[in-house]
């Protein structure tokens, strides 16, 4: 199941749980694409993704791979709260 559409039923049930992260509204994720068991959420470059030196802050990728995709994907597998 691609869900190229980000207007779905399903894509919107994600954008509104990413917006509800706190974390992930702060560093400016976007969902781009979702698909069965997986989803693609951009993290830009830019001050708050960023260490003293300027390159890409570990825990910034850390943070939006661990916590809230493996949370996000899995809504694309099994029904979930509304709230979720």
């Amino acid at each position: 199941m691609t869900v190229s559409d980000l207007n779905s039923p399903l894509a919107q049930r994600i954008a509104a749980s990413l917006a509800r992260q706190g974390m992930m509204t702060h560093l400016d994720a976007q969902l781009l694409r979702v698909e069965k068991g997986e989803v693609e959420v951009a993290l830009p470059f830019g001050d708050k993704v960023t260490q003293q030196q300027g390159g890409f802050h570990g825990g910034a990728i850390g943070a939006q791979g661990k916590k809230s995709m493996c949370a996000v994907m899995q809504q694309t597998l099994v029904p979930v709260p509304q709230n979720y």
